[in-house]
């Protein structure tokens, strides 16, 4: 079995508004969203979003340099992780094939490669 034991990575996080964005979505809205989720985070005892992912999250500014670039290899396979909750039944969870390529995850979009 395979493990991360104390991974430290830095996520370069972004994303698009699709077809399904009301009036009142915007990108600033997103965001600000996100930084008030992560600033409330406990970074003693977080998570990313399930109890089964434990995290430690430090918000640094855009203008902070890392200690160095990804250096691992070029594909990685992560696994199934979890996507989003099932509407109908919220204990169960739709998942994604997770690659990194170069250091890049791209998660799919709603429904593409997604499966219960």
């Amino acid at each position: 079995m395979r493990a991360l034991e104390a991974p430290c990575w830095a996520l370069d996080i972004g994303f698009e508004l699709t077809l399904r964005a009301g009036p009142r979505d915007s990108i600033d809205a997103h965001e600000s969203m996100f930084l008030r989720k992560a600033r409330r985070l406990d970074p003693e005892s977080g998570y990313l979003g399930l109890l089964e992912l434990p995290a430690t999250l430090k918000l640094v500014s855009v203008h902070t340099s890392l200690d160095s670039a990804f250096d691992g290899p070029a594909q990685l396979d992560l696994g199934w992780l979890p996507f989003e909750r099932v509407p109908k039944d919220p204990r169960r969870f739709r998942y994604f094939r997770a690659q990194a390529v170069d250091g890049v995850v791209t998660l799919p979009r709603q429904g593409e490669g997604v499966f219960s």
